[in-house]
């Protein structure tokens, strides 16, 4: 693609720039608990556009319904791209706090265009080479029963597969 016309920053095919990626410490600065060494003082001075992001997935994944669908998946699509893994972490978190295996069929279908995303996002996420540590992530803290892996595959309809491959990154220790 040829570069913008001077003064304008590039953009998607919508014509709409990417937002600015937040910094990002180098890996061998972060610790086993997700904190930053040697950032502690400096946590308040520079800028993070993290948790807007976060707070515009977490509003994108509330409003969504049957109407809204397609243009809310598509957006947050496009700030899955942007930022990456921790987003898709977060998104999956999200999700994942709002199924309810025990629920009745009408909470179900209420709920029915979070358990479509969800359904999507783990069958997508299964050819991603990152699968497991999202997932592990994702469900980090959840209550994981005997029948918890076969009963979010049946009410997310998970092909045989997806419901093999999310069972062994749920064994992960």
């Amino acid at each position: 693609a040829p570069p913008p016309p001077k003064g304008q920053r590039a953009g998607n095919a919508l014509g709409i720039a990417p937002p600015l990626r937040p910094h990002r410490p180098p890996p061998h600065a972060w610790t086993a608990g997700g904190k930053v060494q040697g950032m502690e003082s400096q946590a308040h001075t520079h800028p993070t556009y993290g948790h807007v992001v976060f707070a515009h997935i977490k509003q994108l994944v509330s409003n969504l319904n049957k109407k809204n669908y397609k243009v809310s998946v598509g957006e947050l699509s496009q700030l899955l791209e942007v930022y990456g893994h921790d987003a898709h972490v977060f998104l999956l978190r999200l999700l994942i706090g709002h199924v309810d295996l025990k629920a009745a069929k009408a909470a179900q279908e209420h709920a029915h265009a979070r358990l479509l995303l969800l359904a999507q996002e783990l069958g997508a996420a299964v050819a991603r080479f990152n699968f497991v540590s999202l997932v592990v992530q994702a469900f980090e803290g959840v209550t994981l029963s005997d029948d918890f892996c076969g009963g979010l595959a049946r009410l997310l309809k998970l092909s045989f597969a997806q419901h093999v491959a999310l069972g062994v990154a749920l064994a992960q220790p």
